[in-house]
């Protein structure tokens, strides 16, 4: 609709393909229709032309103007209040799960794993994890840029933030199988749409910024457009009229003329989306690709981190905080990358072989210790410290001991321990000496555990070693100088009524998570996945026990060997392509293996074991057949036969159904 208030503009939407100027030769053809004289004229002066059909002319019908008044919509703002007393900081790599969540990390890693397995026959085998490494990488590679990836591990160039988080190859690999549908799956209706392969992901992203509540006043780009010298808006109107100053070159001086208020709300806030165009340029590192869409995927990669940073200002704004206390864009993602990186990671072991003899090249023997491209020597300082959710994650925090340093987390005191995933000299918490009464209970809490542990070890270990036992407990502090024993000799053996730890309940909850460890690590035996770990689904027969396997989940996992443990009932789904086992009336085990081994290839293997057990079985059937075998055969040798004939049958059963199961999945 004009804003002029003469007119309004009915539009029809055509979705064709027509090039740029195809679509100008339409519009000069339909003003030449226009120009013709009326066909109730005489014909004398003009000549005749044949018309040409054009398949692309634009229909005399496809405008009508209207003659109407202009009325202007309602646009109060009634958006939900983003500057409540709620409000919250949170760390960058909460801001950035508001756009790129688990879920999708997770999708992504399952797609990748089956595109690499159908396109090299063996699968990359990536996790969650390794996702979120790589694109910390990324960030830390948009804030020191180098000419390409290689450069970040080549020894003159060598960026340790970047090469040491992992090895060059699997980045690489990582790179060309990022994948983000399962091409055996996806119609022919869906191929239609030109970003089929990142549909997914882009309608997850999509929604993700939808959740975000929006504020008054947006840039949207291509919504307020020029139009035959008029504003198209729907938005606003002309009115009130605004009097502004001009310049008058012709006077030479300031004149007032009119502006129509839409003319001011363009040019107050039309600067949005160069803006934003801005912030994505800036820090993001150009990953060369032949596959069109990963530019697409980076991008809201960078999108993500730049709408997260806009969320962390708003907050900060919203609690008032200065200036100084507020993160930059820089900063802001350099501690997201360094989230992405070490969050819930272990820590990583030493690469195997002969060190390196510290010389390095003379490229690296020129710059100085503190700079990024010195391979052989870190930097002795940091200058920023981990964020908060990188130090508390609970995962590989170990100490080591180093010189001396002052605490990180307290104002005065020195200490020699150092965490080795933080690399911060930190002090142990029982020996934190702070005003706050919850600090102190909890170190109180920590000293009498250390203590209680400390001193029943060495009665135990006393008759076994006696005088090293002494030498400790006479420099370990008493808690009761007056009556405790001068030697460990006399004191009182430890007795199971001193400490009344025992749970039954929980012994029989650790005999069925073993069970469930067992039978997967037997299922995996079975099927030879030996260094390959795949997602497990524990189907329960009730809520209770649904509970009691997330609760040791993390223990199912770790000691199984498993990629993921979930936890489902028997009314929910699992996926296809899954060894069964059962471990017991309260508990089947589901072992994911489509996309995670080779089916065919299995198959051939085990068809072939099944051949060599079943001639071994015919073997023991004919020896064990024979007239005289009970006679001359001792009995213990017909035992054993009688066993291995058991096992074998077993054996072949077991064989058999992997082979059904493996079928099934082709």
């Amino acid at each position: 609709m004009v804003q002029n208030g003469e007119s309004e503009v009915e539009m029809e939407l055509n979705d064709t393909d027509e090039s740029d100027e195809d679509s100008d030769e339409d519009v000069c053809q339909e003003v030449d229709k226009e120009n013709q004289p009326p066909m109730d004229c005489p014909a004398d002066n003009y000549v005749d032309i044949e018309p040409k059909t054009n398949k692309h002319t634009m229909p005399r019908d496809r405008y009508r103007w209207l003659k109407k008044d202009f009325i202007s919509p309602n646009t109060d703002f009634s958006g939900p209040d983003i500057t409540g007393d709620d409000i919250s900081l949170h760390t960058p790599l909460e801001y950035f799960q508001k756009f790129v969540s688990e879920d999708m990390v997770e999708a992504l890693t399952q797609n990748t794993n089956e595109y690499s397995f159908q396109a090299h026959g063996t699968s990359i085998n990536t996790t969650a994890k390794e996702i979120e490494k790589m694109l910390g990488m990324y960030l830390k590679m948009g804030l020191v840029q180098m000419a390409g990836t290689r450069m970040y591990w080549e020894t003159e160039t060598r960026y340790s933030p970047v090469a040491d988080v992992m090895p060059r190859n699997r980045f690489q690999s990582l790179l060309t199988s990022l994948h983000f549908v399962n091409n055996m799956t996806v119609s022919e209706t869906e191929k239609k749409d030109k970003l089929w392969k990142l549909r997914p992901w882009l309608d997850s992203f999509r929604e993700k910024c939808l959740q975000v509540v929006p504020e008054e006043h947006n840039s949207v780009d291509e919504m307020m457009i020029p139009f035959k010298d008029t504003l198209v808006s729907s938005f606003a109107g002309p009115e009130p009229v605004q009097k502004i100053q001009r310049w008058d070159k012709a006077h030479r001086t300031y004149i007032e003329v009119e502006r129509p208020y839409i003319v001011g709300a363009y040019n107050k806030y039309m600067g949005g989306v160069d803006l934003l165009d801005s912030f994505t340029a800036k820090y993001k590192f150009p990953i060369k690709s032949r596959r069109w869409y990963m530019y697409i995927f980076w991008h809201t990669i960078i999108l993500a981190v730049v709408n997260a940073w806009l969320l962390y200002k708003r907050d900060c704004k919203a609690l008032k905080m200065s200036s100084k206390e507020t993160m930059n864009r820089r900063q802001f993602q350099a501690q997201l990358a360094s989230s992405l990186i070490l969050v819930n990671a272990p820590l990583q072991t030493p690469k195997r072989g002969r060190p390196s003899s510290g010389k390095g090249s003379p490229a690296t023997q020129t710059v100085t210790s503190g700079s990024p491209l010195n391979a052989q020597k870190r930097p002795s300082k940091r200058c920023a410290h981990l964020p908060l959710d990188v130090r508390k994650d609970l995962v590989a925090h170990f100490p080591r001991k180093t010189g001396r340093g002052r605490c990180r987390h307290c104002n005065k005191g020195y200490t020699n321990t150092q965490c080795r995933k933080c690399d911060e000299s930190v002090k142990p918490v029982f020996s934190v000496a702070e005003a706050d009464d919850t600090a102190q209970r909890r170190a109180l809490v920590c000293r009498q555990t250390l203590y209680t542990c400390l001193e029943v070890g060495l009665r135990l270990l006393a008759p076994i070693m006696p005088f090293v036992t002494e030498e400790l407990f006479q420099r370990l502090p008493r808690r009761l100088a007056l009556d405790s024993p001068a030697s460990i000799a006399v004191t009182p053996y430890p007795e199971t009524d001193e400490f009344c730890w025992q749970s039954d309940e929980v012994d029989r909850q650790m005999e069925f998570v073993m069970t469930i460890v067992k039978t997967i690590r037997s299922l995996r035996a079975d099927y030879n996945l030996t260094k390959t770990r795949a997602d497990c689904y524990l189907q329960c027969i009730d809520l209770a026990t649904v509970s009691l396997v997330q609760k040791y989940s993390l223990q199912i996992q770790t000691l199984s060997y498993s990629q993921t443990v979930n936890a489902v009932t028997p009314d929910q789904a699992v996926p296809e392509g899954c060894a069964v086992a059962i471990a017991s009336d309260r508990c089947t085990i589901n072992l994911v293996l489509k996309g995670v081994i080779d089916v065919e290839k299995e198959v051939a293997k085990l068809t072939t074991k099944k051949g060599e057990l079943e001639k071994q079985m015919e073997k023991l059937r004919e020896k064990m057949a024979k007239n005289d075998y009970k006679e001359k055969v001792p009995v213990k040798v017909q035992e054993q036969d009688a066993e291995k004939l058991r096992q074998s049958q077993t054996e072949l059963e077991k064989v058999t159904e992997a082979i059904d199961n493996f079928k099934k999945m082709m």
